[in-house]
């Protein structure tokens, strides 16, 4: 009873444990994710088979999201990874593979593994690869891997059981012999191929592998047995090949031997004779006893009879010339025929045969046979030279060396064929000793690059010959190459100082090129051997004209002297020059007489005209200058000079009759009007002067602009006598420096204003001007109030640098009674340029206070026209002032920078004159950065008036 109620209770709790529910859940689960994956994976392996690797992988990627676990898509995704060598892929699915695809994984870890040649692992990953149901080719390739790893490790015992003999057959051992060689292992390929029956096929595999591994006796061996079953003319040779290179030639000797006492055959001959070839004895008996060789082909009688002929002649010479005479009527091949008449010795017939070939075309024996017979006949020589050229049959260099000797054999005249034979060598073809007869040759027919190249060559092999040097530079002279010429000529020089010439030509050299030192060094060499007055005088002028030194043209003048008492017309100018350099003017002009008495020249008497000024003589000079300019009328720059001539000796009306015929001759140089107005107004004609300036605008539209501008000043100027200038500088902020007032504008701290009236009056220099001043502190109008008067001249004529004196004027309480000097420079950019760019430099000293004012400024701006008549300059500025003008003579210093903005208001010009006047407002601020001034910033405004 209570084994039964156990049992009850057993199959009711197994009943429990199995929950069909769950059961029947986990089933339909599984057969839905079926249902869904199946179509994916089937259009997978279709794709698969279309080589679609992508899609393919999406669609397995996308069914392992709902199946993690579906083997087929896991196996068809690693195989994808395997294809593809993505090794993150193969690791991500390895792990989850079963069945076949983990077998794939194994085979590629298993070739992967190989070609690192960790052979250990391969083994490994073959065996498990193995392990699963792979394709035919796939499970053979794997075996490979599997025999190679073997091998590689020396596991020749495992490789031999892959093989299973039990279940094989000759064709696979045959097979597994050639894999073993293909990886590097024939030894062990052989010792498979040894199990092969004596077949064709096999024994050539035998004897491939046994080459290979350089066992040439037993090679020897396996290739009798193919002789034996394949006889041929090729495994004779490589038999008898192998028998002299294993040492079998004893063996080989005796069996060709006994062959030729049976009769007459072809290959114991042949062999013997090259067996024999070194003793000339055994050859010979062996020749003689074969003789007439009836087993030979007609071509081969020949070649042993020859053979025959040339080992008996000197020894038997009857029976020679008997055996020379029976085959002559069989041979029909020239060289046979050479071979022949050599041995029988048929000279002439020989001669004559092969002057025929060379008639025909190039032949070697023929030419090195022809030329060495008639070695000592030039004439004959030369014909067999011509006939054969050009050689073509022949190694390079020599067919160079036989075109030189050509060359040397034919006449002088004749330098077409000469030219011809040179333009078919170069320098690679010939041997370099003859490289410096030929760069002379081609030098000789002006053919300076192929001359250069074969000196060069020449100096590569033999880099002290000098006669290659001056080749090179010579030739590099004459291509115009000067430098290079010079350095091969002073290295030529260097190695033979005693060549005169070519010391003297490195002179000439050196003067072309203007190194006038180089030339003088090398022609005083030359002058110390040789005494030649004409490079004495030549390197004379060098020394004055070239060097500037006169002291050595002297001495080497007087060397010149002493040579020759034909004195040149530039003897006599150079020794005028050098009269000159000492101040020896009467001695000058002597040499100068002379020179003309023996040829009259226009740059001599042009010369002369100069230096007779330079000497002070200007009346002569003006006579002579104008009889100049009367002989050469159509010299326009001689007129000119005439008419400055005679204005710089105060002679203005001949000089204002000059300028008007220059001006008439030459009417588009405004020049021409400018220097005929300033004659004028030097005589006071004014309204002339003015005229002449307006003729210049009306003539010359295309006029520089800054040139226009300058004249329209003169004319402005002439006209107006009086220039007035004002200014009001208003300071915007407090200024803590003091009450001090200066009368030099740009040191006034304080705001103030000044004005000024200037006269340019006539009978002043030019360029001087007198001015009455009146200066003003805004703070103390009237007890601030400075008047002065003074005088400023102006001394370069475009140079805005000025120099005045002042006399300080008692006008308010503050003001003082001082002289003052001042200089200035102004220096203004472009004035229609877009850039502004200014600089003022000045410096004061008043004389009975005994102080100093120095100021500086710069500004740099750009400039916007707002239209004709109005400019607005924004700008940076920077300045310094050193100032100990005070009652204790304090030094005052300040450096500050700044920026302002100014506007120009112009007044209309007309078409002779500039504007009449300028107003100019300014706005600028300034920062000190250092000196001991309190004045820290400064704010101005300020007006100038310009009329």
């Amino acid at each position: 009873m209570i084994k039964i109620l156990f049992s009850i209770l057993l199959i009711f709790s197994s009943m429990l444990s199995a929950n069909p529910i769950n059961n029947a859940y986990s089933w339909i689960s599984q057969e839905y994710k079926d249902f869904r994956t199946y179509p994916r994976v089937n259009k997978a392996q279709n794709l698969l088979k279309e080589s679609k690797r992508k899609e393919a992988k999406k669609l397995l990627e996308k069914a392992l999201e709902i199946d993690e676990n579906n083997e087929n898509a896991i196996n068809l995704l690693l195989k994808i990874c395997i294809q593809e060598k993505d090794n993150l892929c193969i690791q991500k699915y390895s792990k989850k593979a079963k069945g076949v695809g983990l077998g794939y994984f194994y085979k590629e870890k298993a070739e992967q593994e190989k070609d690192k040649n960790n052979y250990i692992e391969a083994i490994n990953f073959s065996k498990k690869a193995l392990n699963h149901q792979l394709k035919d080719d796939d499970a053979y390739f794997v075996k490979q891997i599997l025999f190679e790893s073997y091998l590689k490790l020396e596991k020749y015992t495992q490789a031999d059981k892959l093989i299973n003999r039990s279940d094989t057959t000759l064709y696979k051992i045959f097979q597994w012999s050639k894999v073993s060689d293909n990886i590097g292992e024939t030894n062990y390929a052989y010792s498979l191929a040894k199990e092969l029956p004596n077949k064709l096929e096999y024994i050539k595999w035998k004897i491939a592998l046994l080459l290979k591994d350089k066992e040439y006796e037993e090679a020897s061996k396996q290739i009798e047995i193919l002789n034996k079953i394949e006889p041929s003319e090729e495994n004779r040779k490589q038999l008898l090949y192998l028998y002299t290179l294993t040492g079998q030639n004893e063996n080989i000797v005796k069996n060709y031997q006994k062959k030729l006492t049976k009769g007459c055959n072809q290959y114991a001959l042949e062999f013997l004779l090259n067996y024999y070839k070194d003793n000339i004895s055994k050859k010979r008996t062996l020749l003689e006893k074969n003789y007439p060789y009836k087993c030979l082909t007609k071509k081969k009688k020949i070649q042993f009879s020859l053979l025959l002929i040339e080992s008996i002649k000197k020894t038997k010479p009857k029976k020679a010339k008997r055996i020379a005479r029976k085959i002559s009527k069989k041979i029909t091949n020239q060289e046979e025929l050479i071979t022949l008449y050599q041995s029988s010795g048929q000279t002439s017939k020989l001669i004559q045969l092969y002057k025929d070939k060379i008639t025909k075309g190039c032949d070697k024996y023929a030419i090195y046979f022809l030329l060495d017979y008639y070695k000592n006949n030039k004439k004959r020589q030369r014909e067999v030279l011509e006939k054969a050229y050009p050689y073509n049959c022949l190694p390079i260099k020599k067919q160079a060396s036989l075109s030189l000797e050509l060359i040397t054999l034919l006449e002088k005249k004749d330098l077409t064929k000469t030219k011809l034979i040179l333009s078919n060598l170069n320098k690679d073809m010939i041997e370099i000793k003859n490289a410096l007869y030929l760069s002379n040759l081609e030098s000789t027919l002006g053919h300076y690059n192929k001359s250069i190249e074969y000196a060069t060559a020449y100096l590569e092999k033999y880099p002290e010959n000098r006669e290659a040097m001056k080749n090179i530079g010579y030739s590099y002279f004459k291509l115009d190459k000067k430098n290079s010429a010079v350095h091969y000529l002073m290295q030529a020089s260097k190695l033979n100082p005693n060549d005169h010439e070519l010391l003297k030509n490195i002179g000439y050299l050196c003067i072309d090129l203007e190194q006038y030192d180089t030339a003088s060094y090398y022609w005083n060499l030359y002058l110390n051997k040789q005494n030649d007055s004409n490079i004495q005088f030549e390197l004379a002028s060098i020394y004055y004209h070239k060097l500037n030194k006169p002291k050595e043209a002297t001495k080497v003048l007087k060397k010149y002297e002493q040579s020759t008492k034909k004195y040149t017309r530039e003897y006599y100018l150079l020794k005028a020059k050098l009269s000159h350099k000492t101040q020896e003017c009467k001695e000058t002009l002597n040499y100068y007489t002379k020179a003309l008495k023996i040829q009259k020249s226009k740059q001599i008497r042009y010369e002369q005209i100069h230096l007779l000024q330079q000497c002070k003589k200007e009346k002569k000079a003006l006579e002579l200058m104008q009889k100049f300019v009367n002989d050469y009328p159509n010299t326009l720059q001689y007129q000119k000079e005439l008419a400055y001539m005679y204005d710089k000796n105060k002679n203005y009306t001949k000089s204002v009759i000059n300028f008007k015929e220059i001006k008439d001759k030459e009417p588009k140089n405004i020049d021409n009007y400018t220097a005929l107005a300033y004659t004028h107004k030097k005589l006071g004609q004014q309204e002339k002067a003015i005229d002449v300036f307006k003729e210049a605008i009306d003539r010359s539209k295309n006029m520089h602009q800054e040139q226009r501008q300058n004249i329209k000043r003169e004319i402005t100027n002439a006209s107006k006598v009086f220039h007035f200038y004002s200014v009001q500088s208003a300071r915007l902020n407090s200024y803590k420096q003091g009450n001090n007032f200066s009368p030099v504008n740009s040191a006034s701290y304080n705001g103030f204003g000044s004005m000024q009236l200037s006269y340019q009056p006539t009978f002043l220099p030019k360029n001087t001007t007198i001015y009455a001043n009146i200066i003003h502190s805004h703070k103390k109008v009237k007890k601030s109030i400075q008047p002065s008067v003074g005088i400023r001249y102006k001394p370069l004529k475009d140079k805005e640098i000025y120099l005045s004196a002042e006399q300080l004027i008692k006008g308010g309480k503050e003001s003082r009674s001082d002289t003052l000097l001042r200089a200035s420079l102004g220096i203004t950019g472009n004035p229609n340029s877009t850039t502004h760019e200014n600089l003022y430099l000045e410096s004061a000293y008043f004389t009975k206070s005994d102080s100093t004012i120095l100021y500086g400024n710069y500004e740099l701006g750009k400039v916007y026209k707002i239209n004709p008549k109005m400019n607005i300059t924004p700008y940076i500025t920077t300045g310094a002032t050193y100032n100990n003008d005070n009652a204790l003579k304090t030094s005052v210093t300040k450096m500050d920078v700044g920026v302002g903005v100014s506007m120009d208001l112009l007044s209309d010009e007309t078409e002779y004159e500039i504007g009449k006047y300028k107003n100019r407002l300014k706005l600028e601020a300034r920062q000190k950065y250092a000196g001991n001034s309190k004045d820290k910033q400064a704010l101005r405004l300020q007006w100038e008036f310009f009329y």
